[in-house]
């Protein structure tokens, strides 16, 4: 990374241009570019964000981002998208519940045949007919079904719409999954579902538009304002009273 810092500073010094130019011409935080110079890799947003910004960084000074990225040895880290994970439970689930169902037929197979055995081997009742148990039955109108309840309604799906208008680095929590981060450039939008809701923390606040369930949340901060949402908003703890004397 310290090669990588050193090749993009000595560019832009080459062209003349100061960090401040930098940063209000790509929306990048001056702490971060500084960073990212200076080879500081921990004070930069983990995961793909930082590759965001380095390639933004690169474009600026008119070199190709793959070919810095590739020459540094780095590779793009990007987290698992969240269908990939459920495609991935859908297989397991289906292998498993074919196993399941296979393993089921043939018992329920062993068993016809056993029964069937059975049955030629037993022999014939001396007795005639079988005198009927006095068991009074009970009518289906008195007895109470306790058993069933009724069906729960499935929890309502909130849904996310992010729209970027400038580079910005966001990171999610859907419900109480791990969070994970994205980098949205302009124009791009990002849209998600969940029935708990989502945490975020959006590091370009005046640089999106967030939508929660068709509501338009308006400004969010300024630019290179980093702000943190909890959707949908929790309502305030009440306050212990005290107690009486």
């Amino acid at each position: 990374m310290k090669v990588l810092g050193h090749r993009l500073r000595e560019e832009r010094l080459r062209k003349g241009l100061e960090l401040h130019d930098v940063s209000r011409a790509t929306r990048i935080r001056l702490v971060f570019l500084e960073a990212i110079e200076e080879g500081r890799i921990d004070e930069l947003p983990s995961g793909f964000v930082r590759k965001g910004f380095v390639e933004t960084y690169a474009k600026f000074l008119k070199l190709d981002p793959h070919e810095v990225i590739k020459d540094e040895g780095e590779t793009r880290d990007i987290p698992p998208l969240p269908f990939m994970k459920h495609r991935r439970k859908g297989v397991l689930v289906l292998a498993v519940a074919l196993i399941f169902t296979t393993a089921l037929a043939g018992g329920i197979y062993s068993l016809h045949r056993k029964v069937e055995e059975m049955k030629g081997k037993t022999q014939p009742s001396p007795q005639g007919k079988v005198q009927a148990l006095g068991i009074r039955s009970l009518s289906p109108s008195g007895v109470k079904d306790e058993g069933k309840k009724p069906k729960e309604e499935a929890p309502q799906e909130h849904i996310l719409e992010i729209r970027a208008s400038h580079l910005t680095w966001i990171e999610i929590r859907k419900g109480k999954e791990p969070p994970y981060d994205i980098t949205l450039y302009p124009g791009e939008r990002y849209r998600i579902s969940d029935p708990l809701g989502f945490s975020l923390k959006i590091g370009n606040a005046g640089g999106v538009r967030v939508i929660f369930d068709g509501k338009d949340l308006g400004k969010l901060g300024e630019i290179g304002q980093v702000v943190k949402l909890i959707l949908p908003k929790r309502p305030p703890r009440p306050s212990p009273r005290g107690s009486s004397p």
